[in-house]
């Protein structure tokens, strides 16, 4: 096996995540490949700048791969962190790679995220987008995104509110800035506040409770 001294680092000059660098290997491994056919846009596949992941999919060949460009133009894709009409993430970049077994493997990286979507054969099971990880610990979220309510966040993870932001969403007893952390599942949410004032409290709820438990 063959090693790659190569060193894979963020905006602040600090290495990336595991899936980054696995994401680096398997490019290097399919590149040795000379059957394999890369896209760098979606007019080189032949689709529109709103397609959807699954017309992504269904557009490409069997042992290709995509790495394409992405900005607020292309409301198909589906990644949106907030259910809500305000600032779109933007822009990132989306990876692609559609195996023999007709498998196509989504990763969206952008600036403040990686997130993650299988789509298997045409559309006959599909995971949807999820996994989300932030690249710098939290994702922030400003007073801009219009967040008034927990069920405005589409994903679970870890984001950072400033006290503008935190304030705007009425349900949560706490005004100054913190941590939410949402873990979710199909038929459940559970929610965890940090405070980052000087009283370092804690809140947390499941979807199904009614009030807030606290820590002090």
């Amino acid at each position: 096996m063959n090693l790659i001294d190569l060193d894979v680092l963020d905006y602040n000059n600090e290495p990336v995540g595991l899936e980054i660098i696995r994401l680096n290997s398997e490019i290097v491994h399919l590149s040795k490949n000379t059957n394999i056919k890369l896209y760098t846009s979606l007019v080189h596949l032949g689709v529109p700048d709103i397609a959807s992941a699954l017309d992504i999919s269904n557009a490409m060949p069997v042992n290709s791969m995509a790495y394409i460009p992405i900005s607020a133009s292309n409301t198909g894709i589906g990644v949106k962190l907030f259910n809500t009409s305000a600032v779109s993430i933007s822009p990132a970049i989306l990876y692609a790679y559609k195996n023999q077994s007709n498998r196509t493997k989504f990763i969206m990286m952008s600036e403040l995220f990686n997130m993650h979507r299988y789509i298997y054969s045409t559309g006959s099971n599909d995971t949807g987008w999820g996994g989300c990880e932030a690249v710098q610990g939290s994702i922030r979220v400003g007073a801009e995104y219009g967040v008034t309510a927990l069920s405005n966040f589409n994903y679970d993870g870890v984001y950072y509110l400033d006290s503008s932001a935190m304030t705007a969403i009425s349900e949560i007893p706490y005004n100054g800035g913190g941590f939410i952390e949402i873990v979710k599942s199909a038929t459940s949410k559970f929610y965890k506040v940090y405070g980052t004032g000087s009283d370092s409290k804690i809140l947390m709820k499941s979807s199904a409770a009614t009030n807030w438990a606290t820590i002090n």
